[in-house]
């Protein structure tokens, strides 16, 4: 390249800097990139707080199934004398008699709390005040079944998430159901 050339593009005429025109059309393309840039990030996170709820409700629904699998494969341990009633259920609640020590009996009760701030399965012991077992279980069925007194229970949990957030149509429907025979009868 010749002095002359660079001279043009690099010397004393050439150090106008930026005009104000410039430097606007700058400023709004910087703008429209960043909200761009915001509304994806704002849009993933709404998707990634609604795939963490899903997640939450489904591990509410897998607990909530372990434990009633595991109560009811034991109802009737340690109660004394055959014949005694050792589960008994309705369409939305569930009674497991188990024995606690020489001689006495205790009851456990499952049922759907809905005056809590989310719908709750509830676990209530005896007389006891009621704890909470799972939260977030819309509804819950328990159908006793067997030929010459009950020898199984099945049950179906639900739990509905509905579209609480913005920009994600989500509305789903998570259900486990299991059928579990009792050990003790």
């Amino acid at each position: 390249m010749n002095g002359k050339y660079m001279r043009r593009l690099f010397g004393p005429t050439s150090s106008r800097g930026l005009t104000l025109i410039e430097l606007l059309i700058g400023v709004v393309l910087m703008l429209i990139v960043g909200a761009v840039a915001f509304k994806f990030y704002a849009a993933q996170h709404e998707l990634y707080l609604a795939q963490t709820d899903v997640a939450d409700r489904q591990g509410n629904l897998r607990f909530a199934s372990d434990e009633l699998s595991r109560v009811i494969r034991n109802a009737g341990y340690q109660v004394p004398g055959p014949g005694t009633a050792r589960v008994s259920a309705g369409f939305d609640t569930l009674q497991v008699y188990r024995g606690s020590g020489p001689g006495s009996v205790d009851t456990l009760t499952y049922y759907i709390d809905r005056g809590l701030d989310t719908p709750t399965l509830v676990r209530k012991l005896n007389g006891n005040a009621p704890a909470a077992s799972a939260h977030e279980i819309d509804s819950a069925a328990f159908v006793p079944a067997g030929a010459a007194g009950i020898d199984r229970i099945s049950f179906m949990l639900v739990s509905t998430l509905q579209d609480q957030y913005e920009n994600t149509a989500l509305q789903t429907r998570r259900r486990v159901g299991k059928t579990v025979y009792l050990r003790n009868r």
